[in-house]
């Protein structure tokens, strides 16, 4: 039988069951063999510099054009719509395996020595993340921006439909929002520094820890600024500018601001 006859015919249907089975046995070996030789060696270690090089450049073209005629089409264009479905689910348990196998681990737990070079080579593949501005530019990021959100205007997300949105969220992101692009320090942030703490101490000493409105001592109370510190910055630690001020007066007060941290009773 020559090669015309073989064409397109298995082994089985060539030599016979028998021998096809004791072929298939060896060339099953001998590739074990030729694999387990090449295992852990790179193409110039294997072919020497130049080969290697001209190996990859072959191959390197080669890809390009198999990979040309399908940029754009999806498996199912490719291969077919069964072996495109079947393709699609077997990528899928693959990565799904993948997925369940590296769950919660480190670099070094999954790659163990390479772990510093898995590292890099992400970091290289990914050198640019961040906000829009920094990915794309000023101009590319306003107008992308602007596209999503004319995308996305009078649309209800899925985890806000039929819910309210309570009075302390409305205040966390209307706080927010107020702070976003300044360069101002955090409200919460001064009522907390140690500055803010020695002046509230010196202006309740100052008035013997009574309230300045209905006389009341001892109890919540609350150090009040007489100017705004939003307004007046500058006499935001000026003892002269503070009052002492018990919780109901202090609500009652124009400002009507009841700093959280100030709730705290004074046993006089």
């Amino acid at each position: 039988m020559n090669n015309q006859e073989r064409l397109g015919k298995t082994w089985e249907q060539i030599f016979g069951a028998e021998k096809a089975a004791q072929m298939k046995s060896i060339a099953s070996l001998n590739n074990k063999k030729r694999v387990s030789s090449k295992k852990g060696k790179t193409w110039e270690q294997l072919y020497g510099i130049d080969k290697a090089a001209q190996m990859k450049l072959s191959k390197s073209i080669s890809a390009k054009k198999q990979m040309a005629w399908r940029i754009g089409k999806t498996l199912e264009e490719i291969w077919g719509p069964e072996k495109g479905k079947q393709i699609k689910e077997s990528f899928l348990q693959a990565a799904y395996k993948v997925s369940q196998r590296i769950k919660g681990k480190t670099y070094e737990e999954i790659y163990g020595e390479k772990a510093e070079e898995r590292r890099l080579n992400s970091a290289a593949k990914n050198p640019i993340r961040g906000t829009f501005e920094e990915r794309y530019g000023k101009n590319k990021a306003e107008k992308i921006k602007l596209k999503i959100s004319m995308s996305q205007f009078g649309k209800k997300r899925p985890n806000q439909l039929g819910k309210k949105i309570s009075q302390e969220t409305r205040r966390k992101i209307s706080y927010t929002l107020r702070l976003k692009n300044t360069d101002k320090p955090r409200i919460e942030d001064i009522i907390k520094s140690e500055k803010y703490k020695l002046w509230r101490k010196a202006v309740f000493e100052r008035d013997n820890y009574t309230c300045q409105e209905c006389g009341i001592k001892g109890g919540y109370l609350h150090a009040h600024h007489i100017k705004p510190k939003s307004l007046y910055p500058e006499l935001m630690f000026d003892v002269n500018n503070g009052k002492t001020y018990c919780k109901k007066c202090h609500f009652n007060d124009k400002h009507k601001g009841i700093p959280k941290v100030n709730n705290r009773k004074f046993n006089v």
